[in-house]
């Protein structure tokens, strides 16, 4: 067999003896039969939580055991035990680890009916994340973008709101202001829409060009329809709301 690797990953191959080859570039791979290509069909994209990932979910019981323990060891806030943050004993990461994670379904920032996707962090007790290169993700194929965790449900959010990225940020807000949801990343902090019947919203920013930048956009976009508006940032560069309440726990 003949095969030719190029620098951007790409590959053309042919086997001499049958007469199979083919081609792999941007992550799609074509087989041919003669002169022919034909192109294997891509994957499909999700726009809601696909059938298996929605049982998934449904099987998953309440924040417990190791879920509990990480969160009080990073000094954050429990938020409704019945709520949108659940916890899997034995969650597969890609990797093949199998332990222990923090699951969060993220759902349609307007409209609570529409699961989008999950977010999985695997976790110590001790409030380490797990040995991973990636411990925290999101499905594959699954769209993200207008997303949050509602760490409080929508009952709870009644004129005011309060934002953050990361689920251990918001669960750290949650110490002084509740209730808040976790916009996943700064992508979505910035985009996030209007809610209906919200007069005012706290942004808990992380402290970095992203997160600053993020938290600027969506106040900016709040502010301009005449929302209260309010911009929380820890003092230092590189601070998230957690590390500010793991100093203040160890000071």
């Amino acid at each position: 067999m003949g095969v030719t690797l190029d620098v951007d990953g790409g590959a053309v191959w042919h086997c001499f003896r049958c007469g199979v080859a083919g081609a792999r570039a941007d992550r799609q791979i074509s087989h041919y039969i003669g002169n022919s290509f034909v192109r294997r069909p891509e994957h499909k994209q999700f726009d809601t939580l696909a059938p298996r990932w929605a049982s998934y979910w449904n099987r998953l019981g309440v924040l417990r055991d190791d879920g509990l323990a990480y969160l009080n060891a990073r000094g954050c806030a429990i938020p409704p035990l019945d709520g949108d943050l659940r916890f899997d004993p034995m969650a597969r990461h890609p990797s093949g680890y199998v332990g222990p994670a923090i699951v969060g379904l993220v759902t349609d920032a307007t409209d609570a009916r529409i699961a989008r996707t999950l977010h999985r962090t695997w976790i110590q007790a001790n409030g380490i994340k797990a040995h991973l290169q990636t411990p925290r993700m999101l499905l594959r194929r699954h769209r993200k973008a207008g997303g949050v965790i509602r760490l409080w449900p929508d009952e709870a959010v009644t004129v005011a709101v309060g934002v953050a990225e990361g689920v251990e940020s918001a669960l750290s807000a949650a110490r002084v202001f509740k209730p808040m949801w976790c916009c996943l990343d700064a992508g979505n902090l910035g985009q996030l829409p209007m809610l209906p019947g919200v007069e005012a919203i706290t942004i808990f920013a992380d402290h970095d060009p992203p997160g600053l930048r993020a938290a600027e956009a969506c106040a900016s976009r709040w502010s301009d329809v005449g929302r209260l508006v309010r911009i929380v940032c820890p003092p230092e560069a590189g601070q998230d709301m957690n590390d500010i309440l793991r100093e203040e726990r160890h000071a």
